[in-house]
């Protein structure tokens, strides 16, 4: 097995004194690193630190982080942090501030902890950055990248405003320093500073304020539409986010356009179903290993004896045997075929060479297809009709891939189909939030006639996802409300007898119950507006805990946190579902938050009370407004 060691690395250095080069140990770390060698690195690094009183803080710098890579390389990631710690030491060591080693040193650290995710010592050091650069724009918005990774979203979303408030083309030390700036790394741009100013309010819950810097965003650099496309897949809306992002296969099949996601995941299956991403082998720690590289096209590469693996830093190897087989020594095609043959997921020997030395090396074999492919493919065939390939794609896609959520949703709805409901359930169990997931856990215990489980399943669904415009979700809530009506019309029961008795809180959770599980909004209505009649029969008070997360909401509207307040409201609903009022509140605050189909739902829900609203006229004509607002909004 070839490595790399210091008597190596040592003779490497002597030959090059040999010639009148001097290598002192910052040398010998740099060339160890850069051979992959970074347990020799750190030791010539740490002799470095040993001399640190000789060196300036800027040029300390540099070597903690380098010492840094080199830990990273050997996977230690607390030795890695504890060198930007050092880093971040010497740079406010530097207390002039004006000059060109502080910004440099500002500038390497944050990127560098932003790159390996450090977010402890990016914070400090970005504000440091900021604190010496006040004027431009760079520094203050690395602080606001730097609070937006440590959640300070309202500390970031300040920071990035004033950011992008600055002159973006003029800050002092980019017309001081001049081409310095651009060269070393690039600039952080205005594009990046509006993007993180979207992401924070994102971030915080205010989505009328991020769709609003998205759409700023997107207008003055169109290529960053996709960020759009995204942020309406996670609010849930999902018909805009796939006229924006046509080409995800996901999107295509919870908007229905079955025909097209299959397509999208025939591309992404056909030619690859035991492909492998293409390898080299390269040094790591003393031994070699294969990792993937890029494809080529759509075909893997992989290179045959006679075509030479490149080893970083080492030389080239050949590949000679695969399982003990040996690769044929024509063509890279013929030597693609030894790969591509074999079974995925699995593992595989390869047998490499590198002059007289021969080693073997176990490899994962990788497939080529995206893991979701086989789970969406499958999910859009059931949904279309086509239940014997959808069974096909489900079984191939839990083979290669058993812990995709999508396959495993397909895979129960195959199951269910066959009858075998506790082996659909255990499929599903410890399933996660996803509300398609829920929706089939659901059924598998309604077909098999437990329906009390299915619907504590079904009211765990969140409706935000699972709302008109997630078709698969659509079809099954149709599907299980066959089974769940009758349980809905007993909890109903069960409520007006509370209220009858003056059990508010115990009608509220059977009302809440019955609600939960009725189906669509068009089904729950009626339900409502008889709860909302026994309840002004009782002149049933609000619960506490409704009254509770009322008052709640109340402070957070003063405060400007219209998506705090929603939630809140919308657990005061929760809690006391036949108070009427709760159902206005939470609209007024979904329609400011442009949450229109919500905000329509719940006005509808009160303009369903009893005895009827007496602002019942307004309150329709705000429906009618918000429906024509998101109309406009679908455009």
């Amino acid at each position: 097995m070839r490595t790399h060691s210091l008597p190596l690395l040592a003779a490497c250095a002597a030959a090059l004194c040999g010639c009148g080069v001097s290598m002192g140990p910052r040398a010998s770390g740099d060339m160890a690193r850069n051979l992959g060698a970074h347990d020799a690195a750190l030791k010539y690094y740490t002799e470095y630190e040993a001399e640190e009183s000789k060196y300036s803080p800027y040029i300390m710098i540099d070597a903690y982080l380098d010492m840094a890579e080199s830990a990273l390389g050997n996977g230690d990631a607390a030795q890695a942090h504890a060198y930007y710690v050092k880093a971040a030491d010497n740079c406010e060591k530097d207390t002039d501030e004006g000059t060109l080693g502080r910004w440099k040193c500002c500038w390497k650290i944050t990127s560098a902890c932003s790159k390996n995710s450090d977010n402890e010592q990016l914070l400090r050091v970005a504000r440091l950055f900021a604190r010496s650069y006040p004027n431009d724009i760079d520094p203050r918005l690395q602080l606001g990248i730097a609070l937006y990774r440590n959640k300070d979203n309202k500390g970031a979303i300040a920071e990035l405003s004033k950011a992008l408030a600055l002159d973006a083309g003029g800050g002092g030390i980019r017309k001081y320093f001049g081409d310095y700036y651009i060269t070393d790394g690039g600039p952080v741009t205005e594009k990046m500073a509006m993007s993180f100013l979207a992401y924070s309010y994102e971030a915080l819950g205010d989505k009328a304020a991020a769709l609003d810097a998205y759409q700023k965003l997107t207008e003055k650099y169109p290529d960053t539409m996709n960020l759009l496309g995204n942020f309406y897949n996670d609010a849930n809306q999902f018909a805009k986010a796939y006229k924006i992002l046509p080409g995800d296969s996901r999107l295509a099949m919870i908007t229905g356009d079955y025909k097209n996601a299959i397509a999208l995941t025939d591309k992404q299956i056909s030619g690859n179903e035991h492909a492998l991403l293409p390898f080299i082998v390269e040094a790591k720690g003393g031994k070699a290993r294969i990792t993937a590289i890029a494809e080529r096209g759509r075909k893997p590469y992989v290179q045959g004896r006679g075509f030479p693996l490149f080893f970083p830093g080492l030389g080239e190897g050949i590949l000679l045997a695969v399982n003990g087989k040996p690769v044929p020594a024509k063509t890279t095609a013929e030597a693609t075929a030894t790969i591509t043959g074999l079974p995925t997921p699995s593992t595989a020997v390869f047998t490499v060479a590198s002059g007289k030395e021969k080693w073997d090396v176990t490899v994962p074999m990788i497939s080529a297809v995206p893991s979701d492919a086989y789970g969406i493919r499958a999910l859009a065939k059931y949904f279309s009709g086509d239940l014997k390939g959808s069974a096909e794609d489900a079984r191939e896609g839990l083979r290669q891939f058993p812990e995709d959520p999508w396959t495993q949703s397909a895979q129960s709805l195959a199951l269910i189909g066959l009858g075998d409901y506790a082996a659909a359930r255990k499929l599903l169990s410890g399933t996660d939030s996803k509300a398609l997931a829920r929706l089939i856990l659901a059924l598998a215990y309604a077909k098999d006639g437990k329906t009390d489980k299915a619907a504590e399943e079904y009211a765990k669904v969140d409706d935000a996802v699972a709302n008109a415009e997630h078709l698969p979700c659509v079809a099954l809530r149709k599907e299980l409300s066959h089974y769940l009506r009758p349980l809905a019309s007993k909890y109903m029961e069960q409520g007006n007898a509370a209220l009858a008795q003056g059990r508010a809180e115990d009608a509220a959770l059977a009302y809440s119950k019955a609600t939960n599980i009725a189906g669509d909004a068009q089904a729950v209505l009626p339900l409502r507006a008889a709860m909302f009649k026994a309840a002004a029969t009782a002149r049933a008070p609000m619960t506490a805990e409704g009254r509770k997360h009322m008052l709640r909401a109340q402070v957070l509207v003063k405060e400007g946190d219209n998506p705090g307040a929603a939630n809140e409201l919308a657990q005061a609903v929760k809690a006391s579902p036949y108070s009427a009022d709760l159902y206005y509140n939470l609209a007024i605050v979904l329609g400011e938050s442009r949450e229109f189909a919500r905000a329509i739902e719940a006005i509808n829900a009160y303009l369903a009370s009893e005895p009827p609203a007496q602002d019942r006229q307004a309150a329709s004509d705000m429906a009618v407004k918000w429906e024509f607002m998101a109309e406009k909004e679908k455009k």
